[in-house]
């Protein structure tokens, strides 16, 4: 009797976790120690994903689905990078826990499969084994590289990464952490998070200027100001949709908003749910 009521509980709690559908977003919320789950076709929010504090986490940063599908949250304050079931949200476990560690702003895997964390106060960028978690190598590291947040691989290769304090992206080689130099710097004030769009450019938050900007995907030139954030908005997270939509977490206002491909002014999707969106992730296909 008391193992089927068990399995009842264990139903209702899995039951009431809406489903979790390719394409849609997630969004780590700074504030509120949660991830909140979103429609990634209509920004409709689909509820809590990741309960407050659930594996200890706190204040979570970073945010990425694994080739697992299980998703990975940078715990800023605890100085670890935590995974989560990718249906469920349920926690599994501490995936990384390092010395080295120091606030993990950034967390995505690269073509290698492994796990790349910027530690933002230990000015680097670690490479972790994606199954593992264990410490491989130091992917990005330079005397001009301070408080790294956003991280991006390009279709070379590369590691191209946010030097919040330096006002620019900076450009790394991941398998020996050696600078190639700066790779884009013009009008930025205060870059949070950057990726490659379709077509082969760089997107750049700036959330000092409530705007997205975007670089040459080869050279690192300026092209234009993408989009705008409505309000002095602050974006952060960035996440290129299927459809070539770009989602931004809106830091400064606590909302979700997203830009078409063609850019301009972004629209405002969704407040509910929402307390300090740092990052987002979007669930790819499988």
């Amino acid at each position: 009797m008391l193992c089927y009521l068990g399995l009842l509980l264990m139903l209702a709690t899995f039951s009431s976790v809406a489903q979790v559908l390719p394409g849609d977003i997630f969004v780590a919320n700074i504030s509120s120690s949660t991830v909140t789950h979103f429609d990634g076709k209509t920004g409709k929010y689909k509820g809590v994903f990741v309960e407050k504090g659930s594996g200890g986490l706190k204040n979570p940063t970073g945010i990425s689905f694994g080739p697992d599908g299980h998703l990975y949250v940078g715990s800023s304050m605890t100085f670890q990078v935590l995974r989560y079931d990718g249906d469920t949200g349920r926690f599994m476990d501490v995936f990384v826990q390092l010395d080295s560690l120091e606030r993990p702003f950034s967390v995505i895997f690269g073509p290698d499969k492994n796990l790349y964390v910027s530690s933002g106060n230990g000015n680097r960028v670690l490479r972790c084994n994606g199954k593992t978690g264990k410490l491989l190598n130091i992917a990005a590291s330079s005397p001009d590289l301070k408080q790294p947040i956003g991280l991006s691989f390009g279709k070379d290769g590369l590691l191209y990464v946010v030097n919040s304090v330096g006002k620019n992206i900076m450009r790394f080689d991941p398998a020996t952490g050696k600078s190639t130099g700066v790779f884009a710097a013009d009008s930025l004030r205060f870059p949070s998070d950057c990726a490659f769009g379709p077509d082969g450019s760089l997107y750049v938050s700036d959330a000092a200027q409530s705007r997205i900007v975007v670089f040459d995907g080869k050279t690192g030139a300026f092209l234009k100001i993408f989009g705008t954030l409505p309000d002095r908005g602050a974006p952060m997270g960035l996440a290129f949709a299927p459809d070539g939509k770009l989602f931004a977490g809106d830091f400064a206002k606590s909302r979700l908003t997203r830009i078409g491909k063609d850019g301009g002014m972004a629209e405002v999707l969704s407040v509910e749910g929402l307390a300090g969106p740092e990052n987002i992730a979007m669930r790819p296909q499988r």
